[in-house]
């Protein structure tokens, strides 16, 4: 019964629903073993809510936790976005994307420095590239939910 009025509240009062979301307590059942994966997400103050839940949904769904590196597109600071993801069960890294573009300065990619000031899609291309060039990833938008384990569509190499 209670499924069925949550349903009923998703479909007729759906920002009612997704701000109560907020306050959904997100519990990680069992531990699980480390992954070798290292899992690159960014986010914001408007969509700290859907970057919570496709976590949650790696988190619950995966068979090994991956690394999470979680960039902050300015909206909110790095200690804020901690704060939201202490479910995480596995190693947790937030960095502000200035970072990035720190990183991207230095190697005198001007153009791209100002894509990325002013677009947030440069702020994630400078991210991306940023880590890319450090260490394989995996990057994830904010908006996607996992319903199953993703490793079997992954490349070993």
């Amino acid at each position: 019964m209670l499924n069925k009025i949550s349903n009923s509240l998703a479909y007729r009062l759906p920002v009612l629903y997704r701000s109560l979301l907020k306050y959904k307590p997100l519990v990680v059942g069992q531990p699980k073993a480390s992954s070798a994966y290292t899992v690159l997400m960014m986010t914001g103050k408007s969509i700290i809510d859907m970057t919570r839940l496709a976590v949650y949904s790696i988190a619950k769904y995966w068979e090994e936790i991956p690394k999470l590196i979680i960039a902050s597109d300015g909206s909110l600071s790095p200690e804020e976005i901690k704060s939201k993801f202490k479910f995480w069960p596995g190693e947790l890294i937030v960095k502000h994307w200035q970072q990035s573009a720190v990183y991207h300065q230095g190697k005198n990619r001007i153009n791209l420095l100002n894509y990325a000031e002013s677009h947030v899609l440069g702020k994630k291309l400078a991210v991306i590239l940023h880590q890319a060039e450090i260490q394989p990833v995996i990057w994830i938008d904010s908006d996607i939910l996992f319903y199953k384990d993703f490793k079997k569509y992954i490349s070993p190499t």
